[in-house]
């Protein structure tokens, strides 16, 4: 139990340095697509905030602060709720993270959730011009999409529908109907793969590896040593009696799963999002301590983003909810 105790304490150390520990605020937005049918959207939002709470204004003692957007897909039959570390510690580190609700029942649809998660990110960008918006000022046009499980699988089906995310970074990624790995081919930006090994819910040689075959720009896998499935999340019912019921073996401390992907999750979005070139050797450094995890990677060099910032967005169909 000391062992992954202190890998834990290890594991928030190494990004500590980037930590910026703001106060953490949240907004329910429903954004609407007029592409779909006026399809609503309902998200919970996270972002840095003057004071921890719901609706508080945005952190800027500057005044021009700005923030990069990370979206976020859940796991099948999974609430957003069971993210609650991941939403506390993109906020806390200068992010806004958007996490659309959508297709939560037992049938969702791959493709509207890819879509969602497509469409959020330009809303929310387009907050930033939206005067009477929580949000106006306050957001850089610079995105990413990540999710979880079946979200990873549609984080990637995602990309085809808005080319202009900076980077794809997905946990426990499933095949998805139609399919990821086919999708995956048409991702043009740095992209992360996580898996765990005591994953028999998405294995890794059945759903993230061939995902990673197919992207062919700058791309990581990490194998997380004894890690689960569900030990991606903060904590799911649904989940977790899915790994019971399907004979999953036991994993690493749940703490300790999360702390190794908020390793390089943070400074990955730090690099890509903020252009903090910094975070680079911080990757480099990660990927050289191999002791809990392995690494698999096609990637030349870590370097900044030079992906242009996509033009102005126009959308006007939202809802403060």
């Amino acid at each position: 139990m000391r062992f992954y105790y202190t890998l834990a304490l290890s594991a928030f150390f190494t990004f500590g340095a980037l930590a910026q520990s703001l106060p953490v605020g949240h907004i329910s937005y429903t954004f609407t697509d007029p592409s779909r049918n006026n399809r609503e959207i309902p998200c919970e939002i996270y972002y840095p905030a003057v004071a921890g709470g719901d609706d508080q204004p945005v952190y800027a003692p500057i005044g021009t602060e700005q923030y990069p957007v990370v979206v976020f897909g859940h796991g099948f039959v999974m609430s957003v709720d069971a993210y609650e570390y991941l939403q506390e510690a993109l906020a806390s580190n200068g992010f806004i993270a958007v996490f659309p609700t959508t297709e939560s029942g037992l049938t969702p649809s791959h493709t509207e959730f890819a879509k969602d998660l497509a469409f959020v990110s330009l809303a929310t960008v387009a907050l930033n011009d939206a005067v009477t918006a929580l949000f106006h000022q306050r957001v850089l046009n610079s995105t990413a999409v990540m999710g979880h499980s079946m979200g990873g699988g549609a984080a990637v089906l995602s990309f085809q529908y808005n080319t202009t995310f900076k980077t794809v970074f997905t946990l426990a990624a499933a095949e998805t109907n139609p399919s990821a790995v086919s999708a995956a081919t048409f991702i043009t930006v740095p992209t992360v793969f996580f898996a765990g090994s005591n994953d028999c819910i998405t294995p890794l040689a059945d759903h993230q590896l061939p995902m990673y075959n197919a992207v062919t720009p700058c791309k990581y896998l990490v194998n997380i040593a004894d890690g689960t499935h569900c030990q991606f999340g903060d904590g799911s019912f649904t989940c977790s009696t899915g790994e019971t019921l399907s004979g999953c073996a036991n994993g690493i401390p749940d703490t300790t799963q999360r702390a190794i992907a908020l390793n390089w999750v943070l400074p990955w979005l730090d690099l890509h999002l903020k252009n903090n070139s910094d975070a680079a050797s911080t990757i480099s450094q990660l990927e050289q301590n191999q002791t809990f995890y392995s690494v698999t990677n096609s990637c030349d060099a870590l370097s900044v983003s030079t992906k242009p910032l996509h033009g102005d967005v126009s959308i006007t169909t939202l809802d403060n909810g």
